[in-house]
């Protein structure tokens, strides 16, 4: 929610009731390079509307897992020295999101 100044000028704001999602789901995939081998080391970055923006890094598989995530829609970035398709569609509870990153140009 955003409030504008004009909106701010007592101490007091009433705000609608509203219900928070739970994060109690995951995502996992992999990150694989031009060559189509695992990444190790690439940062995977998660946002989407409702969630936690973050980041975590590839293991030595290219596999990534977030926790605690809500349920609906996420996308991903990746980076590692080369450079990222784009924002990568997925859901919360999917295991199997592949990044294929590309080379640098």
């Amino acid at each position: 929610m955003r409030i504008s100044a004009a909106d701010t000028r007592t101490n007091r704001l009433a705000i609608p009731p509203f219900v928070l999602k739970r994060a109690d789901q995951f995502v996992a995939g992999q990150a694989l390079g031009p060559d189509g081998q695992p990444l190790l080391g690439a940062t995977i970055l998660l946002q989407g509307p409702g969630q936690q923006t973050r980041t975590t890094t590839s293991d030595s598989q290219g596999r990534f897992v977030f926790n605690d995530v809500c349920a609906g829609e996420v996308s991903f970035l990746a980076n590692y020295m080369l450079t990222s398709p784009g924002l990568i569609p997925a859901q919360a509870g999917d295991t199997n999101v592949v990044i294929r990153l590309r080379p640098l140009r």
